[in-house]
């Protein structure tokens, strides 16, 4: 009997073990812009949108994990149609996501996407009273500035820090 009890916790236990190994296997996919000028990179758990502007009717790119209720989208403008220099840009691009989201967003971080300078912000935000976690990006590539938001729910915010840091260093303009 005891033997039979540890030849089933170990066939539990190497199951088990196995079970969790394939789950990380998933593959990484390239998704582009509809204008074919950027890129991303996320895992094959992540789609594209069924339909174009289905998160956001001026998005260049719109990619989602729905199962898990993660989704990103970058909306890109070309350097040639702005008169402003980065910093004004990026100033612009967060005062009006601190409007539309109803937050102060004072901690903004820099870093480095593909190579490119980027701010970004992450902060709790409640439309419709859902709390929502997000991080928005303000890059500047070559020819375009952009931003960058990546979202989920607020309870999976420790969960997907990992991840939403992988995507968004991804992000690429083609050339």
């Amino acid at each position: 009997m005891k033997k039979a009890f540890l030849f089933i916790c170990s066939l539990l236990l190497i199951t088990g073990c196995s079970l969790s190994k394939s789950d990380d296997k998933s593959k990484m996919v390239d998704f582009s812009s509809y204008n074919d000028k950027f890129t991303v990179t996320a895992s094959d758990k992540w789609k594209a949108v069924s339909n174009k502007g289905e998160l956001n009717e001026s998005a260049d790119i719109e990619i989602s994990d729905a199962k898990n209720q993660k989704y990103m989208i970058a909306l890109m403008e070309s350097k040639a149609d702005i008169s402003w220099n980065y910093d004004e840009y990026s100033e612009f691009i967060l005062n009006q996501n601190s409007t539309i989201y109803d937050v102060t967003l004072d901690d903004v971080k820099t870093t480095k996407i593909g190579g490119y300078n980027a701010n970004w912000v992450e902060f709790k935000t409640q439309p419709s009273g859902i709390n929502i976690y997000m991080r928005i990006y303000v890059v500047e590539t070559e020819n375009y500035y952009g931003q960058i938001l990546i979202w989920t729910k607020y309870s999976s915010k420790d969960d997907v820090k990992d991840e939403f840091d992988k995507i968004v260093s991804s992000f690429k303009e083609v050339k």
